[in-house]
């Protein structure tokens, strides 16, 4: 299936950006309201992604 694929390729992009975007982001940005509004940006959309996921991934086991 090509949403597996797509799903399993935000994981690793999730983790570069909270690793590497938010050391660049402190470097560009010296107030830190706006490098606590990216993270958590970062986090809300993080946690919307993973709660889609978990709902497609239970809907995908309860009709198999």
């Amino acid at each position: 299936m090509v949403t597996q694929k797509l799903r399993k390729l935000v994981y690793p992009l999730i983790i570069v950006y909270f690793l590497v975007g938010m050391r660049n982001i402190e470097r560009v940005t010296d107030n830190i309201v706006l490098q606590f509004g990216y993270v958590a940006l970062g986090l809300i959309i993080t946690l919307i992604f993973v709660y889609w996921d978990l709902m497609i991934t239970n809907r995908e086991k309860k009709y198999r």
